[in-house]
């Protein structure tokens, strides 16, 4: 288990920053297709729960690695991260529709990876939802991690009014088709 704080930014455009975080030295990482699939309970969903938790199975495409993931929310900000290597993402989709786990959504996204420093950086073109920022601090005090992005941001010249509430790419996605079906 580790304990994750990440902010998300809407940055539509996402190029200019991704400028100022290559001068500032921040090492390029590469660049992922990943492929998410969120599951809940055949019980009912899981989002409503009093600490929200996510379920979900990951593709790395370029690579043909998987993961299954189980996040626990601390905060807006802040959750506890439980992960496991998948070797046949195949295999693991049937084992969970067997099991009666019922698909949320599926999130399609463009990963380009930094790290500067102990921050990890992502920009990610979802399809769908568009272009983001993340910034990722990994363990440590999650109030300390907030100030210290908030920071980064500061240094970066991102306003917090960009800040994406409540930034889950599965939440924007259901909010999104919960009003396009009004």
């Amino acid at each position: 288990m580790q304990i994750e704080t990440e902010i998300k930014i809407k940055c539509p455009d996402y190029k200019s920053i991704e400028k100022r975080v290559k001068k500032l030295g921040a090492k390029y990482l590469g660049i992922k297709q990943q492929i998410d699939i969120y599951y809940s309970p055949e019980k009912g969903p899981i989002f409503n729960h009093p600490h929200p938790y996510r379920f979900r199975l990951r593709l790395n495409k370029e690579k043909n690695e998987a993961r299954l993931e189980f996040h626990i929310s601390v905060s807006d900000l802040t959750a506890k991260e439980y992960e496991v290597e998948v070797s046949d993402f195949k295999t693991m989709r049937k084992i969970l529709e067997f099991l009666k786990f019922k698909v949320n959504a599926t999130i399609d996204k463009k990963r380009i990876e930094y790290k500067y420093k102990k921050f990890n950086i992502t920009f990610d073109l979802v399809k769908g939802l568009g272009s983001f920022m993340e910034i990722e601090l990994i363990g440590g005090n999650s109030k300390e991690n907030e100030k210290k992005i908030y920071k980064f941001m500061e240094e970066l010249d991102i306003s917090k009014e960009n800040i994406v509430d409540n930034g889950r790419y599965l939440d924007m996605l259901l909010k999104r088709k919960i009003i396009k079906k009004k």
